[in-house]
């Protein structure tokens, strides 16, 4: 188990070595999100993906 001291020293490192940026955890790896950040549905079904993506596109068009 890492110490609280240990787990923040790690997680301050790696921000700083971004600097700025967007980091690799928030991009989409999957290709399934529609504004290229993770949304979480890669875990998704084929059916549960194409109802998400309708539901977002629906918001979208309505702001």
């Amino acid at each position: 188990m890492v110490s609280r001291q240990k787990l923040f020293a790690l997680n301050r490192a790696s921000r700083w070595a971004r600097q700025g940026g967007m980091n690799d955890m928030s991009k989409c790896g999957c290709g399934r999100s529609p504004t290229g950040m993770c949304k979480g549905w890669h875990g998704l079904s084929k059916e549960e993906y194409e109802k998400k993506l309708l539901e977002y596109k629906n918001e979208t068009k309505e702001e």
